[in-house]
């Protein structure tokens, strides 16, 4: 019996107050990368996140798309070219992003 394609999963989340879709699609690929873990399309706001990542990879992922998509939400991926704005999500995702849980669990007792 031959297989079936895996079909993308779809969500919704709000950044700066706009819906961005999320779109779970299984061997996400870029035509210029190749396979790829996550990508923002953000003149549709959609943001796209590779479904054979591992789920704690595919949140991560989320994390970095998220800071894409605000930083043009607010004009600021305007001031910068591709590799300085890939560098600011890295350094906000790498160092933020372990806080989550922290930040959560103080919520929680607040």
């Amino acid at each position: 019996m031959a297989k079936r394609a895996a079909k993308a999963k779809s969500d919704f989340i709000r950044i700066g107050g706009y819906p961005w879709q999320i779109v779970i699609e299984p061997g996400l690929c870029d035509e210029e990368k190749g396979l790829v873990q996550g990508e923002t399309d953000v003149v549709h706001r959609i943001i796209k996140l590779n479904g054979d990542l591992p789920p704690h990879i595919q949140l991560q992922t989320l994390w970095h798309e998220c800071i894409h998509a605000a930083l043009y939400i607010t004009g600021k991926s305007e001031l910068m070219d591709h590799m300085q704005e890939e560098a600011l999500v890295l350094a906000l995702e790498y160092s933020l992003y372990p806080l989550i849980p922290e930040i959560m669990n103080r919520a929680v007792d607040l």
